[in-house]
């Protein structure tokens, strides 16, 4: 019987035996199964282990006070106990005392602490003390505020004593604040409250007063540190310690100092570079900005994937359009969801989007179908305010015919002059939209510039001086200076042909001709420089009918350059004649042989004016003893409109003489 229990005992291993027996072996492994994974330390475990470091066992505490499980609860309390490792105990207070608001749970063990700590605990346990915010609280402060505790014991007391209520203008004193609390007493636990609030915001707004001032005086004592440095590797280390300060105001000092050091010329190195590109990683979204503003103006080498990556990653719209703003610089095909991200956002990121898309564009990398697509969609849906010019001009080189009237219909918009004014920048240089261009800038004399660089870039033409004439008012200066670009974009002979036009203004014709004088002469044919001869000449009339005789003075001393003019020195003398009377310069007109024609000429375009009586004078002198016939009759009516009497003529040669009227 004894061996059939055996038997029936031994059933099971002895089945698995024939099975293992008969069953194929697999094959052997050759290398050696890896150790089980060692699982990672708990937080209970690193508060309590002897080993851990102070850095580690605190990010413990802090995650345990911050959990609400029970077990955290159950190992805080547990290491608040007098019979805890002091490291454990000294780590949760410090964790305690970092809290703004402690949760009531622990107040009891933490208060019970207080009483039984030693001496060297009890700072870390006051400022526990100080996060429980109560009344009660306050007065177990002051009662450590005397002798015989030791004097670091007192200064945490009253430090913690102003942290609860921000009353910092309260003396070091057990009776000062046994009477405050006294005062306190009546209120209610929200009249409490609300005074403590009221103590903790002054107290705030002081401090921070007090920092805006340190930091202050410690970005401009740094400001005067930089002036002092000469060496460039000094400067370098410099400003890159500045970028990679912690604290805000000095890395905006950095930017700012980077930034006006590439203004003067110097040119920072691969140092500060790095800390550029590393404020892309900035908790802070502003400065996220900031650096990438400075990335685009340092442009160091191999930032690309940095931008990109900072892009990629990016949810704040401010930082997003400085990052946009920089991919022109690098553009990518690894940005396209993030530039289809910001596109489809809409907002003022969507111009930032499309700008960086036409950069893909222009460098030849928006070559897929679909992401072209996605792109217009994006762009069709969008608010034209919202596309700005970038956007605008995407989608006229993406869009068709509907797009196109999209934005023609923008140049024209009533009462948005800054939709008009984005939708010109737009298309300022497509030649498709010359023609509406020149409308719109009829309309809207802001837009000419646009007007002028389409013609200039497409049509710089006899045809597109023509053109822009619809948008030209020969009374209005800022319209005649864009005449006279796009005349000095033009060919010689087409600005000639626009200016022998009789029919126009004389301001337009001397708006064109204007440009001619500061031309090279043209090489060539003496045809083609006889001709801009003749066009200085005119140049010269035009502006003596225009009474801007020094400016005819130089157009005649211009002609006078150019060889092989078919221009006389007698027609020469007499435009000179004519521009020196009309300036004033009457002692260099008797060195020149003007004819009494260009004296004439000038008493005409000057009738007007006072000085007109001293050239007749002077004219009389010279001149009228030898008018005879159609020279006598005009001086007889020039003077007639001058109001001086008729011509006396008696003091001249025999010959000559006439009797006096009457």
């Amino acid at each position: 019987m004894r061996i059939g229990k055996v038997l029936k005992s031994s059933a099971p291993f002895f089945v698995a035996g024939l099975c293992a027996w008969f069953t194929p072996r697999a094959p052997a492994i050759s290398q050696v199964d890896p150790a089980p994974a060692k699982a990672p330390p708990t937080d209970e475990s690193l508060l309590f282990a002897p080993e851990t470091p102070r850095a580690d066992r605190d990010s413990a505490a802090d995650r345990l006070l911050a959990s609400s499980d029970w077990n955290s609860s159950r190992t805080v309390l547990s290491a608040l106990d007098s019979a805890s490792p002091a490291a454990a105990r000294v780590a949760i207070l410090r964790a305690i005392a970092r809290s703004p608001f402690a949760p009531g749970t622990y107040w009891n063990a933490v208060a019970a602490a207080a009483y039984v700590a030693p001496a060297e605990e009890l700072p870390e346990t006051l400022a526990a003390v100080a996060s429980f915010r109560s009344r009660v609280a306050a007065q177990l402060l002051t009662g450590f505020l005397e002798a015989p505790h030791p004097v670091p014991v007192r200064d945490a007391a009253q430090a913690g004593l102003v942290r609860l209520t921000g009353r910092a203008d309260l003396p070091t004193a057990q009776k000062s604040w046994n009477q405050w609390l006294a005062e306190m007493a009546p209120l209610s636990e929200r009249q409490w409250q609300a005074e403590v609030i009221r103590g903790i915001a002054g107290r705030n707004d002081a401090l921070r007063r007090e920092r805006q001032t340190m930091v202050t005086r410690l970005v401009e004592s740094q400001r005067e540190f930089w002036l002092t440095l000469r060496e460039a590797d000094a400067r370098e280390r410099f400003l890159a310690s500045l970028l990679r300060d912690e604290l805000d105001e000095l890395k905006r000092l950095g930017i700012d100092l980077t930034r006006q050091a590439v203004a003067t010329g110097e040119r920072p190195g691969a140092e500060v570079a790095a800390a550029a590109i590393e404020l892309l990683a900035s908790p802070r979204a502003a400065m996220r900005a900031e650096g990438a503003k400075l990335v685009n103006q340092l442009a160091p080498e191999g930032a690309g994937p940095a931008v990109v990556a900072a892009l990629n990653a990016e949810t704040d719209p401010r930082a997003a359009e400085a990052l946009l703003a920089a991919l022109r610089r690098w553009p990518s095909r690894d940005a396209e969801p993030a530039i289809l991200h910001w596109l489809d956002r809409g907002g003022s990121s969507t111009a930032f989007a499309a700008d960086a898309c036409l950069a893909m564009e222009r460098n030849g990398l928006l070559t897929d179908a679909e992401m072209r697509i996605r792109v217009l969609t994006a762009l069709r849906a969008a608010d034209s305010r919202d596309l700005q010019s970038p956007g605008m001009r995407l989608l006229t080189l993406l869009g068709d015919d509907t797009d196109f009237a999209r934005v023609e219909a923008l140049l024209t918009s009533g009462g948005d002059a800054s939709l008009r004014a984005a939708a010109a920048e737009a298309v300022a240089t497509d030649p498709r939209y010359g023609d509406a261009l020149i409308r719109a800038a009829a309309k809207d004399p802001s837009l000419l510039g646009a007007a002028v660089r389409n013609l200039s870039a497409n049509r710089a033409t006899l045809d597109g001086l023509r053109a822009l004439l619809a948008a030209v008012p020969a009374d209005s200066p800022p319209a005649l200076l864009a005449l006279a670009q796009l005349a000095a974009a033009a060919p010689l002979t087409d600005v000639l042909a626009f200016a022998g036009d009789e029919s126009l203004d004389p301001r337009l014709r001397e708006a064109a001709l204007g440009t001619i004088a500061p031309r090279p002469l043209p090489e060539g044919p003496d045809e083609l420089r006889q001709a801009v001869a003749r066009g200085l000449l005119l140049l010269a009339e035009l502006r003596l009918k225009l009474l801007r005789p020094d400016a005819a003075l130089a157009a005649t001393d211009a002609a006078d350059q150019i060889e092989n003019s078919p221009i006389d020195d007698q027609e020469l003398a007499d435009l000179r004649s004519t521009a020196l009377l009309l300036a004033g310069r009457f002692d260099e007109v008797g060195r020149l042989s003007g004819s009494s024609a260009s004296w004439m000429n000038a008493m005409e375009l000057a009738i007007d004016e006072p000085a007109t009586l001293f050239i007749a004078e002077d004219f009389d002198r010279r001149f009228a003893h030898s008018l005879e016939g159609d020279e006598l009759s005009r001086y007889s009516e020039i003077r007639q409109r001058l109001g001086l009497p008729p011509l006396d003529r008696v003091w001249g040669p025999e010959a000559l003489a006439v009797d006096a009227p009457g």
